[in-house]
């Protein structure tokens, strides 16, 4: 399956389904589409990134190479936006926010509120995620259950894991 087409039936598969039946932007002044500083924004998926080049002109957004890399040598790329952004090209991490894949190498997928955007970027990532819109979370579920099937993404999702994500989790526990 072509890379444009595997997203598309991703993104379709989420459709409109978001976090809350409300405006979840009204609760935090739409923080998480504010104008990001140097080294914030949005990990790519695998090969996310070649849905971009057609928009690299639109200045509303950047693409960054970053420090992180699967096994499979290729580096994760770091979305960052300009403030605004056109809602139909949003990466697949915006349109999933404020919840994240979760996948230990030989462990199941789970999906989690993302503890990056548990610190103050976003008030439903620091809370529960049954307050959420259930059609949402089933939708990000299905989502990412047929994108996992994907090496490269499962790959991803498990680096994502260990490097980014446990970290997170392992200091928040701490700190109860």
């Amino acid at each position: 399956m072509k890379v444009r087409d595997f997203y598309q039936t991703i993104y379709d598969m989420i459709g409109d389904a978001t976090p809350l039946s409300t405006d979840c932007g009204k609760l935090c002044g739409s923080k998480c589409c504010e104008e990001t500083d140097a080294g914030e924004g949005m990990y790519l998926f695998p090969r996310e990134e070649r849905l971009y080049r057609t928009h690299m002109a639109d200045n509303r957004f950047k693409i960054y190479p970053t420090d992180l890399y699967t096994e499979l040598d290729r580096c994760v790329y770091l979305y960052t936006c300009r403030g605004c952004c056109d809602r139909a090209l949003r990466p697949l991490g915006c349109r999933i926010f404020p919840l994240v894949p979760y996948k230990k190498p030989g462990g199941a997928l789970s999906i989690i509120l993302d503890p990056r955007g548990a610190q103050g970027l976003c008030p439903l990532a620091a809370g529960d995620i049954r307050n959420l819109n259930e059609e949402f979370v089933r939708a990000v579920t299905r989502a990412m259950q047929f994108a996992v099937k994907n090496k490269e993404v499962c790959r991803f999702i498990e680096v994502q894991t260990m490097e980014l994500l446990e970290p997170l989790l392992e200091k928040s526990a701490k700190n109860l």
